[in-house]
């Protein structure tokens, strides 16, 4: 088993990763169960878990993402240079977003669900 690097936040990143299951959950019982979901406790529930997950998900993402950087410039005595911070980003994430919108709006003309 490898050890995390110095500073690295694993509880976080684990508490990360439930969050994001608990969304998916919520979506796939959104698909199979449709709306009488909130009808029973555990629709109810995962209903909320499906909420609760994006907000922690997002705060948790937001919060690792920049603490990693100010640890880096704070490592190396040198700012961040925030404009090309953000354009690294730019091209790990908008290529992603681009198919996944593709993909769905593919879907959405094939599929007879209000949930694409």
């Amino acid at each position: 088993m490898t050890r995390a690097p110095a500073g690295h936040l694993s509880g976080l990143e684990m508490l990360r990763g439930l969050a994001a299951l608990a969304v998916v959950f919520h979506h796939i019982a959104q698909q199979l169960i449709g709306n009488p979901l909130a009808g029973s406790a555990g629709g109810r529930l995962l209903l909320w878990l499906g909420g609760w997950g994006v907000i922690v998900f997002f705060v948790l993402s937001g919060f690792c993402i920049h603490s990693s950087v100010l640890k880096q410039s704070q490592a190396s005595e040198i700012k961040p240079d925030w404009p090309s911070y953000f354009a690294r980003r730019a091209r790990r994430i908008l290529p992603g977003y681009f198919v996944a919108l593709a993909l769905s709006i593919l879907a959405g003309s094939v599929a007879s669900t209000a949930l694409i």
